[in-house]
Formats: C-alpha cells, structure tokens, sequence
C-alpha cells in the first residue's frame, strides 16, 4: 500500500474510533429523529466552511446524498439499539456487497486476496454478532447496521465513478441536501434532552470526526478499491472493542476471537 493510502487508513479509523464512540451520547439523548438531520447538517458545516460556499447541487450530489441520508438513517438506528462495538463489527459485513456491486456497477475485479480476506473477515464477524446480539431490540439494531451494509456500499461504489470531483466540494454539497432531506424527522421527535454532554458530543461528531471520516474514507475508495479499503479498515471495530474495554465494558472471550478473525482477514488483504 502507498505511504498515503497508509496515512489515510489511520485518520479513518481514528476517525471512527472517535465518532462510534461520541455519538451514542447524542442519539440517547435527542433521540434518533431530532439526531439525524443534526448529525447529517452539523457534518456537513465544516466541510461547507472548507470549500468556502461553493457547493456543487448537481445530479451526482443529490445522488450521493440521498445515499447518505439512507445510510445514516440505517446506521444510527444501529447506533441506538447495539453497543458501539457491535455496530462497528456489524458495519463492516459490507465487502461482499461491494465486491457484488462492484463487479457490477464498475466492473472492478476481486483478486484471489481480496476475496480470501473478506471471507476470514466474514466469519470474524458472524462470530463477534453471535456472542453479542441478544434480545429483541438489539436483534431491530443489528438488522439496521446490516442493511447499511447494503447502502454504504452503494455509496461508496458511486462515489468512485465521481472520484475526480474534490471530495471536501462534494461532500459539503451531498450532505447539506442529505440533511435537508432528513428535516421532516424533526416532526417525529420526542423527549429531546440536549444534555450539555450531548451538547459537547454533537459538536466534536461534527466539527471532527464525521466530517474527517468522510473525506478520509472516500481518499481510500478513490486510491483502492472499494472492498480493498473496506477490509484494511476493520481495524475501527478492532479500536472500538478495546476501547470499549478500557472504559470498563466487558470483552468475552468469543468476541475476543471473532475481533481477531476480521483483523487476520485484514491482515490477508493487506500483504497484497
């Protein structure tokens, strides 16, 4: 891998790192409606600052936006319901769908790597879920992050066919009309509780690590292909679980073991 695509990879995982582990406080306390067209807005207010106001409301914009407000909507309700590890592990069952959509929508390949890779990184995760998906509710957050698998994967495929555009650009303009399209869930929202923690929460997700995840992961879709980048990334959910652990959060032995499976299926994709 080349020195930059390096350095990318690591400002998107501590990126995630910092977002996974942030915006559970805001979504708790705003409640998934109210949060958003907040998350979606207050992202894209940096990344508006940094392009000066010139946005680009073409076709390819409301495209990736509409992309975005589907994903963040699915992967929020993932936020809510599931542990942020979980959610993370979860996320990243997303290489097969883009290797499928990939294959079909851009006619990109799959080396015998790669595919190696993405099936070790699977199994990584159908055991990390197994030992840590119980319950109803947590079953609805874990069907929600598997869907954004399906939609983050469709954005990501797409935005490499307009990967000549300047990502800060069009970023800005796809989320600005992605969380103008969310505006309405606002109508839906109930006890909001805008905590000072929250309050903190909502500013460092936006000014910070959303914005930077971004423009960092589509850096990485646009040097490599899309299931290439997704399967060096599962080092996030790695990060994650043990910052989880850190802060006092239990880690099974399974889950242990299924963390360090979608790490050797990254690692596999890596050597190459």
């Amino acid at each position: 891998m080349r020195r930059g695509g390096l350095l990318w990879l690591a400002i998107y995982v501590l990126s995630q790192l910092g977002l996974y582990l942030t915006v559970k406080v805001s979504v708790s306390s705003l409640g998934l409606a109210a949060y958003l067209p907040v998350y979606l807005l207050g992202s894209s207010a940096p990344l508006i600052a940094l392009s000066r106001g010139r946005l680009s409301l073409d076709e390819g914009a409301v495209k990736l936006g509409l992309m975005q407000a589907l994903s963040a909507a699915l992967w929020l309700v993932g936020m809510y319901y599931l542990q942020p590890a979980s959610a993370a592990a979860l996320s990243y069952f997303m290489p097969f769908v883009a290797m499928l959509i990939g294959y079909v929508a851009l006619g990109e390949g799959v080396s015998a790597r790669e595919g190696l890779g993405a099936a070790i990184a699977a199994v990584g995760v159908g055991v990390y879920t197994a030992y840590s998906v119980t319950g109803s509710l947590k079953v609805v957050g874990a069907a929600a992050a598997l869907a954004n698998t399906a939609a983050w994967a469709s954005y990501s495929i797409y935005y490499r066919k307009l990967r000549g555009r300047d990502p800060v650009r069009l970023n800005a303009s796809s989320l600005l009309l992605a969380g103008l399209v969310t505006l309405p869930a606002l109508s839906m929202a109930r006890d909001v509780r805008l905590t000072s923690l929250a309050t903190a929460s909502i500013i460092v997700v936006s000014l910070l690590v959303s914005a930077l995840g971004y423009v960092s992961w589509n850096r990485l879709v646009t040097a490599m292909s899309v299931p290439r980048a997704t399967l060096l990334s599962y080092a996030a959910p790695a990060a994650v679980a043990v910052a989880q652990y850190i802060m006092g959060s239990p880690l099974r032995t399974m889950q242990a073991v299924g963390l360090t499976v979608m790490i050797v299926g990254a690692l596999v994709t890596f050597g190459g």
